[in-house]
């Protein structure tokens, strides 16, 4: 899971990067980038538990 999340940071670094007339640094967008994908994946694990996982009850 993190290698996958780790290759969309490093793709949406290289498509920003690419298609911007700025003289950013590939560097600077690339932290951009996995800082967002890194916000995105903490939201995701921060939500409630899906229902009927876990422990049973008596």
């Amino acid at each position: 899971m993190t290698a996958e999340l780790g290759a969309l940071a490093l793709k949406i670094a290289y498509e920003r990067w690419s298609e911007t007339a700025d003289d950013d640094d590939f560097s600077d967008v690339a932290r951009r980038a996995l800082s967002e994908v890194q916000a995105a994946s903490a939201s995701l694990t921060q939500t409630e538990p899906v229902q009927g996982t876990g422990t049973r009850g008596a």
